[in-house]
């Protein structure tokens, strides 16, 4: 197991994207999109747990792009790529004298999506 420290987090921010790269030629707004969150919570001192855990800060991040810029056939392909716990971060998420659960280390996916 990784020797990083262990802290404590859960409260969860939203991710709102901002579009990114200014206006296209026909004064429509650009297709791509970025975003980003920050969750955090404070330290705590827990009945039944010998040990004080502290606060911590969680990053997240939104990266989309709308396909239709490309060719005007593909208008509603939308690929977007989101990444939770950026800087991988090892955190408890609960704990207690049954025992503790920790937060999920850096989670990335993407979605490719077509809408008509």
């Amino acid at each position: 197991m990784s020797q990083k420290k262990r802290r404590c987090c859960g409260r969860k921010a939203l991710i709102q994207p901002v579009p990114v790269g200014g206006r296209r030629d026909d004064g429509r707004a650009a297709q791509e999109a970025l975003g980003g969150g920050v969750r955090y919570l404070s330290g705590t001192n827990l009945i039944g747990f010998a040990y004080h855990i502290p606060g911590c800060t969680v990053i997240d991040a939104m990266l989309s792009y709308d396909f239709e810029k490309l060719a005007p056939s593909l208008k509603g392909m939308v690929l977007q790529v989101s990444a939770k716990n950026l800087l991988d971060k090892q955190f408890m998420t609960c704990a207690g004298s049954t025992g503790r659960r920790y937060g999920d280390p850096r989670t990335v996916s993407a979605s490719l999506s077509y809408r008509w």
